[in-house]
């Protein structure tokens, strides 16, 4: 048989085998696993499938297969015994072929919270703080992708590392807000933020250098939950005690990301931790809203001379802003919804009632 034919066929059996039992009918279950034993058990066929899992691991082929359509726990189960069916004649299952760059077998059994399967692959031999060939992706980033409790409680308990990062200087702490960004558009906030209000405090704890730490650009995880616009993760970190006024290599603090990305529950997080007497005023919502837009004004200037130019609360509506600071103030008025309007070296922002 050609090698090409029979490598499609070794991989298509893998696919069909792991969805059949991960129907659920158990009374199959024993008759799929035979067939595929004795599909790899023709020497030809086993040579094969050694050779195709270098280049593309017949693991990662399994555990995709797995239907998601059916109990997780099904699924799961059905990934974990196609592997451990591999392994009997000798195909590598731990680790990544040469053309996979961007994941790992295990990374993969954690995306889609197998930890039966990833329990496997940790037996075989696949390590708990192994990077991806491109640097990217680390099992307990997916994990904290997937927003598993299970799957994370699982790493930690067999050794994985808290302060290990990617090739952008990202740690575990950088990377759940961006999944919280991501998870929130597809399941119920009150799933998504029980996760991360459950393990920002244990990763904190155990690792409290993580609260401030820096990835490649000099953000620390409150700016890249601004940036990314979780609210859960930002009124999370700062309940930790994260800083406010804290700013990345370009100059920008947390809420000024929070405002460029118009993230105007984030940007209302920050101001309201910046100064919380606003939260107890009750003069007037005009009042409130030059409160804020003096705080954020502050935090972007740290040296107070913009912050100058603004009027005092329940002053007039027009405020002169610096020219260079004009890229910052769009950001703010475009995150709140306000009409912005340039004239020379002026800037005039029209603050109207309504925050």
């Amino acid at each position: 048989m050609p090698v090409p034919l029979a490598a499609a066929l070794v991989r298509s059996a893998i696919e069909a085998a792991t969805r059949a039992l991960g129907g659920g009918d158990p009374s199959i279950g024993a008759d799929v696993l035979a067939t595929l034993r004795h599909l790899l058990a023709c020497p030809s066929l086993r040579d094969v499938a050694i050779k195709v899992s270098r280049l593309k691991s017949l693991a990662t082929c399994a555990i995709e297969a797995a239907p998601l359509s059916s109990s997780r726990f099904s699924a799961d189960n059905a990934a974990a015994a196609v592997l451990r069916a591999l392994q009997e004649p000798g195909v590598e299952v731990s680790t990544a072929g040469l053309l996979e760059d961007c994941t790992t077998p295990l990374t993969e059994a954690l995306r889609l919270s197998f930890p039966g399967t990833a329990q496997v692959l940790l037996d075989a031999g696949a390590d708990v703080n192994g990077l991806s060939k491109d640097g990217f992706q680390w099992p307990l980033s997916a994990a904290g992708w997937a927003g598993s409790d299970a799957c994370m409680a699982w790493l930690l308990e067999h050794g994985a590392s808290l302060t290990l990062t990617d090739v952008r200087c990202r740690t575990i702490a950088h990377v759940l807000p961006l999944s919280a960004a991501t998870r929130s558009f597809n399941c119920p906030a009150a799933a998504v933020g029980g996760f991360y209000s459950r393990w920002f405090p244990r990763v904190i704890a155990a690792e409290p250098g993580l609260l401030e730490a820096r990835d490649g650009q000099g953000r620390a995880p409150l700016m890249s939950a601004a940036a990314a616009g979780s609210e859960v993760c930002v009124a999370a970190l700062l309940e930790l005690g994260a800083d406010l006024a804290a700013v990345n290599a370009a100059g920008c603090s947390a809420l000024a990301a929070a405002c460029n990305a118009n993230s105007l529950p984030s940007c209302g997080s920050s101001s309201r931790r910046a100064q919380p007497a606003q939260r107890r005023c009750r003069r007037g919502r005009r009042k409130l809203a030059q409160l804020r837009m003096q705080r954020w004004w502050q935090l972007c200037c740290p040296s107070g001379a913009a912050a100058s130019a603004l009027p005092a609360a329940g002053g007039s509506d027009e405020v002169t802003a610096p020219t260079g600071w004009a890229s910052c103030v769009r950001c703010w008025l475009r995150a709140c919804g306000r009409r912005w309007t340039l004239s020379g070296a002026r800037c005039l922002l029209h603050v109207r009632l309504g925050w």
